[in-house]
């Protein structure tokens, strides 16, 4: 699987999982997920990203793409995955700033 895809698959999921987070959180609390996952990340703890988005994701209740399957299967692409879910989080905290 590409970075492309990875991408593709972020986008389709990362930005209706904050719209439906924003409808029970504030935009303070989204940015404290995506520090808390970069803190993660940056200290070595991708694959402890990864869960804790992975169970953030599957209970917010969007549709998740066939192909988000063979990600959660495979942990190089898991941290694909979250550093693209990180930078889709940083511009949509952008936007909603």
């Amino acid at each position: 699987m590409n970075a492309h895809i990875i991408n593709a698959v972020s986008g389709a999921i990362i930005s209706p999982m904050v719209d439906k987070i924003c409808k029970k959180a504030s935009v303070e609390e989204v940015r404290n997920l995506y520090n808390s996952l970069e803190f993660l990340c940056k200290n070595e703890l991708t694959q402890e990203a990864f869960s804790m988005l992975h169970i953030i994701i599957k209970t917010s209740g969007v549709r998740l793409p066939e192909e988000y399957r063979c990600i959660v299967d495979n942990e190089k692409l898991r941290a694909d995955f979250v550093e693209e879910a990180i930078a889709d989080l940083e511009d949509i905290l952008y936007d909603l700033e």
